[in-house]
């Protein structure tokens, strides 16, 4: 197992606080797992990126996964990272503003910062910028390209491969049968669905037309996913022998390059 990096043995006490001690431990040993795994994963990246991807990219992703693992609410596992960031956060920003003002550094602050994002936030960490513009008294660019960004858009397909069938298995899929894929691209997640508890009861009543509403829940969920496009031709409420389900990863969001499939 890699060493704990300090977001890990600062996560523990909030994860008792809003999980338990018994469950805490269970995300924790999941974590640090898939922890593990994406320093596997990207084991060539760079020793510059580290900061970035080992000390917060990559914990975050784990703990993400972790909590949804075991069997944590996709928004109040995501709202608990926020909020666990944001208090990592607030840690620091009292040193800093401390800093700046004993030791004079407001002085310096266009040449420090600009000297700070071409050591830490420069191309060979994973980010790219433009238009640069220091002086005296400002520093600006514009950041062009993040590996935070870059590797949240990395991850998302492959959690989504990981989580969509665990979720079902645990309970979610009670009145439901799948036919799940292991050989899909790495860009690509689909799955089947062969029986639906709706179409079986609202068909025993002649009533299928009203099942298609829950086929359209769908859309408004999935249609609009952020570099991922959803694709579905046909479900058992529009009288189809099966659901289809498709999910395709872009390196680009739509409008650019590609358009959304027009799902039922």
């Amino acid at each position: 197992m890699a060493k704990q990096v300090r977001y890990f043995t600062q996560i523990v006490d909030h994860l008792n606080r809003e999980f338990g001690q018994e469950k805490s431990e269970a995300i924790m040993a999941n974590a640090l797992q898939r922890y593990d795994e994406l320093l596997e994963e990207n084991k060539d990246e760079a020793k510059e990126c580290y900061m970035h991807t080992r000390e917060r990219i990559y914990p975050v992703i784990a703990c993400f996964d972790a909590l949804l693992s075991e069997g944590v609410e996709r928004k109040k596992a995501a709202d608990f990272i926020v909020d666990y960031y944001k208090w990592r956060s607030g840690k620091l920003a009292p040193f800093i503003k401390k800093a700046f003002k004993i030791l004079g550094l407001y002085r310096i602050v266009p040449k420090f910062f600009m000297g700070m994002t071409e050591k830490s936030f420069g191309p060979k960490a994973g980010f790219a910028s433009k238009d640069h513009f220091v002086s005296k008294d400002e520093v600006r660019f514009n950041m062009t390209k993040c590996p935070y960004f870059d590797k949240c858009k990395q991850y998302g397909l492959p959690l989504m491969k990981k989580i969509v069938p665990f979720g079902f298995k645990k309970g979610s899929g009670v009145g439901w049968r799948y036919t799940w894929h292991e050989d899909d691209p790495k860009n690509e997640f689909r799955f089947e669905c062969n029986e639906c508890i709706y179409a079986k009861i609202l068909g025993r009543r002649n009533l299928l037309k009203l099942g298609t509403m829950c086929c359209h829940a769908d859309i408004i969920n999935y249609g609009a996913l952020p570099f991922t496009d959803f694709i579905r031709t046909k479900t058992l409420c529009h009288g189809g022998e099966y659901c289809d389900f498709r999910f395709v990863r872009h390196d680009s969001d739509a409008g650019e390059g590609w358009s959304r499939y027009k799902s039922i």
